[in-house]
This record gives structure tokens, sequence and C-alpha cells, in this order.
């Protein structure tokens, strides 16, 4: 850059400490970043510059001795700060609740969450045609609740509801996944995912669609490719 160009290790640096505690049945973690407004990394990419971002995240996993058809429970919760490093202006926070996961010896399971999202927007942007989201300080609470088979089976799958707010309106999300493995290192699967959306400046219906395929004939070798539309933009990709 020029000479007027105001360069120091903390503009032009990425750096962070982590402290990680993964046992069993308690695990823990912590961790804090920062990212210098000038910070350009050689290789590979960065989502924004000039924040801090700090996380916490704590889980507790029991296993039922007396329940055999059960592996553990999952407990857990995860908080995340992020603020402009200039400003000390709040970018995004998350507040993610793992009100009960349930792992089965048979490799399915059963999830159940909650997560409080709040996210400053300093730009206006249009979330569907015609609907826009306004610059301002949104926070909503979002639910989820999932099902899921074991990575073993031949025919899989892996789905849930997602409801709650978004931005400054309400959101339901569908989801559903099938996996099916005829043959070791064969996999096909496809997708469905439909979001009904209301907001005060407008309502509107999304579906994405997915189709994956996956053949690995050695350990060393693999092909694979996905097939995606959506009926917003009307595009394959």
């Amino acid at each position: 850059p020029g000479s007027s160009f105001f360069r120091s290790f903390g503009r032009l640096s990425a750096r962070g400490v982590s402290l990680g505690f993964p046992n069993d049945p308690w695990s823990a973690n912590v961790s804090y970043r920062e990212f210098g407004s000038g910070y350009d990394p050689a290789l590979g990419f960065v989502t924004r510059n000039g924040y801090r971002h700090a996380e916490e995240m704590v889980r507790w996993a029991p296993r039922p001795t007396r329940i055999s058809w059960i592996r553990n429970f999952n407990f857990g919760a995860r908080f995340l700060n992020q603020w402009d490093m200039a400003s000390g202006r709040i970018q995004q926070q998350d507040l993610d609740f793992s009100l009960l996961s349930i792992n089965f010896e048979s490799g399915d399971g059963l999830d159940f969450t909650a997560n409080r999202h709040r996210e400053y927007l300093d730009y206006n942007f249009n979330v569907s045609s015609g609907v826009p989201v306004y610059v301002g300080d949104y926070t909503w609470w979002e639910y989820r609740a999932q099902a899921r088979t074991g990575g073993q089976r031949k025919l899989g799958f892996f789905g849930g509801v997602n409801w709650g707010g978004f931005w400054n309106g309400n959101r339901t999300q569908l989801n559903g996944r099938f996996n099916l493995r005829p043959t070791p290192g064969f996999n096909v699967s496809t997708s469905i995912e439909r979001n009904d959306v209301t907001l005060p400046t407008g309502a509107f219906t999304a579906n994405v669609y997915q189709l994956e395929g996956e053949w690995s004939p050695s350990p060393w070798v693999a092909f694979t490719n996905q097939l995606q539309y959506d009926d917003v933009s009307e595009i394959v990709g």
C-alpha cells in the first residue's frame, strides 16, 4: 500500500489463545481471538476484519449404566461474543443450549436445542426479492428438534424442524436428508429444506433441493459431486 497506510502489528496480524478440556463426562473450551483491520492472509481468506471474538463452551455427557441401549446423554451451553475492535460495538452474540441430546448404542440419536442470536446489521439487504431487512440491532430465539441414524446403516436419515425468530420476524424450517450406502465406498444422498419466513416487510417461502453422490474405489481415491437447486434464484448448480 501507499506510504499513508498505517502499518502496525495489531492491524496486520491475527492472534489468539485457546484453552481446552476435552474429557469425559465433562468437557470445556475457552478461546479469544483478534483480527486486525489490515490482516490479509497470503493463503485462504477471512470473512471480516477488525474484530474481537470470545467463545466459551461447557458440556456434560453422563453415561446411564442402568439403561443398556443408551450410550450417553449430552447437555451443554456455548456463548459467543464478537465485537468491533475500533468502536466496541457488538457485531454478533450467540447463546446456544443443548437441552437434551441422546446417543443410542445403535448409533442413532435425538437432539433438542435452543439458540439465542443477536446481530447488528450495518447495511440494508434483501433477504428475498422485495423483502428488505434494515440496519439495526436484532435479537431472536430459535428452537430445534432433530433425529439422526447411525452412519453404519445402509439406509440413513437425518431430519428435523427449526422454529422461532428470524431477524425481526419468524421462520419455520423443515429439513430432511436420506443416505443410501448399498456397498462400501459408494454413497448417494438426497435432501430437501423448506423455509417459511414472515417479516414485517413481507413473507416468502424458499425450498432448497440437493443430490449428492460419492464413490471411493480405494482409500486413496474418491469421486464426489453435488447438484443443488433452489426455487428462489431458480439456479441449478
